[in-house]
């Protein structure tokens, strides 16, 4: 097939921007960590629930065995290939123990989960979230952001995750909604963001680290909404994007705001050369994960299409929540079988 013009002078502007922003080989490392499969089908599981500051008097994990089990075996019947960990207090860190609750997964508890879910044909990737409104799961070390105490917790909790998730290609680290609005909204005691130099200065740190484990960081793109060109100018086009967006109507046009901002990132991120995994879910209505892929499909250059993400947004992996999981897997079910087929 003969390439456009558009595509040759966008190939090499793209080719470009990778040299620039330093991309590194994601594909081998000293640990041979696995390759993600070429159009990703990915399911966001939460393990723990100290994402916001209201949720701080949870003691216990809220996992219940029986839908965790559940859970994941549907995600490989309907063709999940990748299964992200959402784990704030879900896992021990062997180097901060004291951020477990009762019921959180030892380091070899995990381990056994990702082989098993490896045997199933899904690899296990993890997330945590560094967002000043999703990082109660840090316990004290949130109250001493951008110092060198914290930072060094940081560190510490990052290989802790890498070496027990030591086949991952990726590590998901969040970096949503650091904004006072949604602070607000969620009833912070007290609220605490970094702008600026001291929000890039910050997030560049922790993707230097995760990439130092021969993992890709992979982010959400809100952080492209507001400021979109500060934000192609600074992104390294190595992190690997997640634009969300949960409603049904897809024209830009017949929005405003935010609203409008969201759906305009998916052409912005295209266009400046990020790799994406469009994110979709069945939080506000059943349709929107297959019209995310719809649409995204038509949108953003193949090459640069990594898959896509539900994130069903149930909070607890309890049995009260068993018709909302499995619905969202059937979703996906749903889609994956109509993409093969188209």
């Amino acid at each position: 097939m003969m390439q456009s013009r558009r595509d040759f002078i966008m190939g090499t502007a793209c080719a470009a921007g990778a040299m620039v922003s330093g991309c590194v080989n994601f594909g081998k490392t000293a640990k041979q960590r696995l390759l993600p499969p070429r159009i990703m089908w990915a399911y966001l599981a939460q393990h723990g629930m100290k994402l916001w500051e209201r949720r701080k008097h949870y003691t216990d994990l809220k996992v219940d065995e029986s839908m965790w089990k559940s859970m994941t075996d549907r995600a490989g019947e309907v063709g999940v290939n990748v299964f992200v960990f959402d784990l704030a207090e879900g896992m021990v860190f062997p180097s901060h123990p004291e951020l477990a609750v009762r019921g959180s997964w030892e380091p070899e508890r995990m381990k056994d989960e990702i082989a098993r879910l490896k045997s199933m044909g899904m690899i296990a990737v993890p997330k945590l979230n560094f967002s000043t409104s999703h990082d109660h799961w840090l316990g004290k070390w949130r109250n001493y952001l951008s110092t060198p105490e914290y930072f060094e917790a940081c560190r510490d909790i990052i290989r802790d995750v890498a070496e027990v998730f030591d086949e991952s290609p990726l590590f998901h680290i969040g970096f949503d909604e650091e904004n006072f609005a949604i602070q607000d909204v969620n009833r912070f005691e007290y609220k605490r963001l970094r702008t600026g130099n001291a929000w890039w200065n910050d997030f560049l740190w922790f993707v230097k680290e995760v990439e130092g484990y021969g993992m890709r960081s992979w982010i959400w793109s809100d952080a492209c909404w507001d400021k979109p060109d500060e934000f192609v100018s600074r992104m390294p086009r190595s992190v690997l994007q997640s634009n969300w967006y949960y409603r049904s109507e897809f024209n830009p046009d017949k929005h405003e705001g935010r609203t409008k901002k969201r759906l305009e990132t998916y052409a912005k991120l295209d266009k400046h050369c990020y790799d994406q995994v469009p994110c979709g879910s069945t939080f506000v209505c059943r349709e929107n994960f297959g019209l995310t892929v719809s649409h995204c499909r038509k949108l953003i250059k193949s090459d640069r299409l990594k898959g896509f993400l539900m994130a069903p947004w149930y909070y607890r992996t309890q049995e009260d929540n068993r018709a909302k999981i499995m619905e969202s897997l059937d979703v996906m079910g749903e889609v994956i079988a109509n993409w093969k087929n188209g």
